[in-house]
């Protein structure tokens, strides 16, 4: 949110629709920059869980996640944005 109304702060444009351009692309860079580490936080889990199957000399790896906040418990949603 701290983004957001950054760039609506510093909008310096005529326009509604040029305010929600620029508002829709800090939205989508939001949304890009949470995926992303979330992408980097599942790789992060599942090479630690890989790594200590191993050193345990384990062959199977069975785990069971409980998440409930944020896009990692959703599944990343997805916003589409009309333009």
């Amino acid at each position: 949110m701290n983004r957001i109304r950054a760039t609506a702060a510093a909008f310096k444009g005529d326009s509604a629709e040029e305010l929600a351009r620029a508002l829709i692309e800090t939205c989508q860079a939001v949304h890009a920059n949470d995926l992303e580490r979330n992408k980097q936080m599942s790789k992060l889990g599942a090479d630690w869980l890989y790594e200590r199957r191993a050193k345990d000399g384990k062959k199977k790896l069975r785990v069971m996640t409980v998440c409930n906040t944020g896009s990692l418990a959703t599944s990343v949603s997805h916003f589409l944005v009309a333009t």
